[in-house]
This record gives C-alpha cells, sequence and structure tokens, in this order.
C-alpha cells in the first residue's frame, strides 16, 4: 500500500489493533514512500518494540509532515523515535496524546525540542488529566 504509492497523502489507520508487527509493516513501507503526508495511527496497540521498528522506516522518510501515535504505548522508547524525527526533517505536527510517555520520554521529547527541528506542533496530552 505505501511502497512506491506517491498518489496516497493521507492514511488514517486509527482503531485497527495493527500492534508491533503492524506498526513494523508500516515503517517498511515508509521507508520507501514519497507521497505519504498525513498518518493516523491512534490507538492501535503499538508497543517498544513496534515503535522502534516503526521509527527505522520514519528516520528514512522526509515526506512525511503529520504523524499520530497517540493512545499507543510509545512510552520511554521515544528515544528510538526521537532518532528518526532527527533523520526525518519534514515531520513539523507530532500527536503523541495519552501515549504513557511519563518522565522519561517526555525528557527525550524535549531534547527532540531543543534540536530546533522543523516541528512545529506536539501534543502531548493525557486523556483525564
Amino acid at each position: 500500500l505505501l511502497e512506491g504509492n506517491h498518489a496516497l497523502t493521507s492514511l488514517d489507520l486509527r482503531g485497527n489493533k495493527l500492534g508491533d508487527e503492524g506498526a513494523a509493516v508500516i515503517g517498511a513501507g515508509l521507508a520507501a514512500n514519497k507521497g505519504l503526508h498525513c498518518l493516523v495511527l491512534w490507538n492501535n496497540g503499538i508497543a517498544a518494540d513496534g515503535v522502534a521498528s516503526f521509527a527505522e522506516g520514519l528516520a528514512s522518510n522526509s515526506t512525511l509532515q503529520i504523524l499520530d501515535l497517540g493512545g499507543n504505548a510509545v512510552g520511554a522508547n521515544l528515544l528510538a523515535l526521537k532518532d528518526a524525527l532527527i533523520g526525518n526533517g519534514g515531520l513539523h505536527t507530532l500527536g503523541l496524546a495519552n501515549a504513557e510517555l511519563g518522565e522519561e520520554g517526555g525528557g527525550h521529547l524535549s531534547e527532540h525540542v531543543s534540536y530546533g527541528l522543523a516541528m512545529m506542533s506536539a501534543t502531548v496530552r493525557r486523556r483525564g488529566a
């Protein structure tokens, strides 16, 4: 679906129970995709392994501008995502609401912001807080 597809610009897969395996497949597709601008993966049961696999593909993609990983257990594995975001360069909006970042994940996010990269918006609120 993503590999070599330049026509698809937005993909909303929220609530599809992709899990870590699905996140790895999406990440691999992102590495070869040059058309997708918006990707929503809200509430897909993605945890640490999935974030790490997804991040590998994200690092090779320079066209994605909006990414929503909210509702997934991103947690402290934001470090893998942070490195991918530095390599990506095109992302300007990152959704991490209800992503169980905790103190360590929040620290990694603040380090990313301190690099002064292109990101304009990051949502990190927690539902019910």
